[in-house]
């Protein structure tokens, strides 16, 4: 029986630019070329290491499809580049139609059988990296950082050195509060009075006008959420309402919406308009009560400092100013020490998967217990494929 073609995604699912697939199998460039309706190429099958222009025609009895190119391998890999999102899917499924099959994981083809379980995992998730950094950290893991890492432990345990072994267990374990965010962005809450400038700062953050401004208060009813990128770390900006008694019932739910946001923050950044009375000074954990996670502490910022601090305000650590950028650069340094403490370098293990963390930690447990043969199997499990 003849192997099978098989197609792989290379780019990852959603929104954007461009997409690329990758299909493999006996004869794959002259399979694709039966289903190609040339554009502006004289030669097909495609020729390896050629880039070829064509129409791939994403419905059955159609002449027309996506704008394709072309580059074939070999005789038996060939990779196709279109449009991303929809364009992407679209020729996806219509290759799924002709009888080329969906691998069963993206990016397999590139992960030899021998590797560790880490290397897949860690290629599996390096499209859906958005940052050169937190790539980086992927990468690592890729190359192996994580299963020498786990091989060595299972080395101290198997040798009765415990003491070493739940020592690099522990450090590990440290690792996944950046790991778990090599793909999910952090959570930072912009949150304070009305008018106190968290749409503005908002705004600042990011770069671009995401957020209604004016001088009223209550502007913001709802709960605006937008991705930055702080010093190479993802971080997902949440502007709440602002935080006071109303009766206004959208207003109430839009600040009800922000509490239970708060309880999932990774950081809160209190906003004080600066240029104004004592009113937030000593009631923020009044106005907070318990919407914080135990041992949160906001980041207190005070804003409007083109206007001049309120001398009523005594120190000030941290004034800015949305509106012209003063102190900017300095909040966003702030924001990423909360955030990253200790980040790892280059070539440091990683934990980047909840399963990974679980096992490691009940491998600690076991080795507290004196369970070392239970402690080995959980992190073998880790890297076996």
């Amino acid at each position: 029986m003849n192997e099978p073609l098989v197609h792989y995604r290379l780019t990852a699912p959603g929104v954007s630019a461009l997409g690329s697939i990758f299909i493999e199998g006996p004869g794959a460039a002259r399979w694709l070329a039966r289903h190609l309706v040339r554009a502006r190429t004289a030669q097909m099958p495609p020729a390896p290491d050629r880039i070829h222009f064509a129409r791939f025609p994403v419905a059955s009895g159609s002449t027309d499809g996506e704008h394709v190119v072309v580059c074939a391998l070999s005789d038996d890999r060939v990779e196709v580049h279109c449009h991303g999102g929809a364009g992407v899917e679209m020729v996806a499924r219509r290759l799924t139609e002709l009888g080329c099959r969906p691998a069963t994981s993206e990016c397999s083809w590139r992960v030899d059988r021998s590797t560790r379980r880490t290397e897949s995992e860690a290629l599996g998730l390096l499209p859906w990296t958005r940052t050169q950094r937190t790539a980086a950290i992927l990468l690592d893991q890729w190359r192996g950082c994580l299963g020498e890492s786990i091989e060595s432990i299972v080395e101290h345990l198997r040798s009765a050195r415990d003491r070493e072994a739940v020592s690099e267990m522990e450090r590990l374990l440290a690792t996944y509060r950046i790991g778990r965010h090599l793909v999910e962005p952090y959570h930072v809450v912009l949150a304070g009075r009305p008018n106190s400038g968290k749409s503005s700062l908002l705004n600042r953050l990011l770069g671009h006008r995401r957020a209604l401004v004016d001088d009223r208060p209550g502007t913001t009813r709802d709960l605006l959420e937008a991705d930055a990128a702080f010093d190479g770390w993802l971080v997902r900006l949440y502007d709440m309402a602002g935080w006071r008694a109303t009766t206004d019932r959208i207003e109430s739910a839009g600040m009800a919406l922000g509490r239970r946001r708060l309880h999932r923050a990774d950081l809160v950044v209190w906003v004080i308009d600066g240029s104004s009375g004592a009113q937030d000074g000593g009631d923020i954990g009044h106005l907070f009560e318990d919407a914080l996670p135990d041992g949160l502490e906001p980041l207190v910022v005070h804003n409007k400092s083109d206007l001049g601090i309120a001398a009523v305000h005594g120190r000030v650590e941290l004034p800015i100013s949305a509106l012209r950028g003063d102190g900017i650069d300095a909040l966003i340094d702030q924001i990423v020490a909360r955030l990253v403490p200790d980040p790892p370098s280059s070539g440091d293990a990683v934990l980047f998967t909840p399963q990974q963390e679980a096992r490691v930690q009940e491998a600690v447990e076991a080795t507290a217990r004196g369970d070392r043969e239970r402690a080995v199997k959980q992190l073998l499990a880790i890297i076996d494929r």
